[in-house]
């Protein structure tokens, strides 16, 4: 993912390749309920086996779209039973009801990840540039903390990782420079 951060889409694509085919599959997908019916489906019977959601603290626009990425909810979360509880604790990440950040989960490592991408760090349509939105304006680079944010997000996966971004305006671009570097799109149902 770093490649495509930094704009190496061809790059991203052929180790994107390499990946998939070491069994590490990275998929997009714009529906938040297909993500979560995917790991959950892929783990049913796997009790040692840790998913759950990452989201941006500063992406604007997935509260309304299920992920609680706000700071009152993310300050709620007891970090220690979100990543060691039994899955079937109301408590674990397994859940995917309660949403840890790029600041909970730096250090930390899911076997799948769902990684809610938000309005805060956009693909700008034919400009092939990444923009940032609701940076911090203290910050010396506030575009450079979104880039780094997502950087964190996305190497949370030990296994893989599930990208959701909305379906909704201005995300379009975003979702397909992803699958332009190799991310597997889809849609998924449960069998």
């Amino acid at each position: 993912m770093d490649c495509v951060l930094r704009g190496e889409i061809d790059k991203a694509r052929g180790l994107a390749g390499s990946l998939q085919a070491d069994h590490y599959p990275i998929y997009v997908t714009r529906l938040l309920e297909s993500a979560k019916l995917y790991v959950q489906h892929k783990y049913r019977d796997f009790a040692d086996k840790c998913y759950g959601l990452l989201a941006s603290s500063k992406a604007g626009n997935l509260a309304k779209r299920g992920v609680a990425n706000d700071y009152g909810s993310t300050k709620r979360v007891r970090k220690g039973p979100w990543y060691a509880d039994h899955p079937s604790s109301r408590k674990s990440c397994c859940q995917l009801s309660e949403v840890v950040t790029e600041f909970c989960c730096k250090g930390l490592e899911l076997d799948l990840p769902v990684v809610a991408w938000g309005d805060d760090l956009v693909r700008e349509t034919g400009q092939g540039r990444w923009s940032s939105r609701y940076g911090d304006k203290r910050a010396r680079d506030a575009h450079r903390l979104r880039v780094n944010s997502y950087r964190v997000l996305s190497t949370r996966g030990r296994g893989g990782m599930v990208v959701y971004v909305p379906e909704e305006s201005g995300t379009e671009s975003t979702a397909a420079v992803l699958v332009r570097a190799g991310a597997l799109e889809f849609e998924y149902a449960k069998k």
